[in-house]
C-alpha cells in the first residue's frame, strides 16, 4: 500500500508539472512544485522502509523469499528513478518559480556617511 501511494502521487505531480509547462498559470506550478517535494522525501521514506523489509525475509521459504526479493529490488530501483526525476523537477522548476519571488523582494539601499 505505501509504495502505491507514492507511485501515484507521483504521477499526478507530473501531469502538473506538464500543465504547469503548457500554460501560464503560476498556481499550478507552484501545486506541481510542492507536490514533487512532497513525491520526493515520500520515495524516500518508502525506499527506507523497503530496505527493512528485505531484512525479514528470510522467515519465507526459499522460492517465496526469491520472488519477494526480486519484486522488492524491483521496487527499490523503480524509487531511486521516481526520487532523481523528482530532484531533477524541483531543481528546474525552482528556477522557474523563486525567480519571480525573488524579483520582488524589496530593495534595501545601504546609505554611506560622508
Amino acid at each position: 500500500m505505501i509504495p502505491t501511494v507514492s507511485s501515484v502521487l507521483f504521477v499526478v505531480s507530473g501531469w502538473l508539472s506538464y500543465a504547469a509547462g503548457k500554460g501560464p498559470c503560476m498556481c499550478v506550478a507552484k501545486l506541481s512544485f510542492s507536490l514533487n517535494i512532497i513525491s520526493f522525501f515520500w520515495s524516500i521514506a518508502v525506499f527506507s522502509v523497503t530496505v527493512f523489509q528485505l531484512q525479514y525475509l528470510s522467515i519465507l521459504d526459499s522460492h517465496h523469499e526469491t520472488l519477494f526479493k526480486g519484486v522488492i529490488g524491483l521496487m527499490m530501483s523503480l524509487l531511486v528513478f521516481e526520487n532523481s526525476v523528482a530532484a531533477f523537477l524541483i531543481y528546474w522548476m525552482s528556477k522557474a518559480i523563486c525567480r519571480e519571488d525573488f524579483n520582488t523582494l524589496p530593495i534595501i539601499l545601504l546609505k554611506q556617511r560622508d
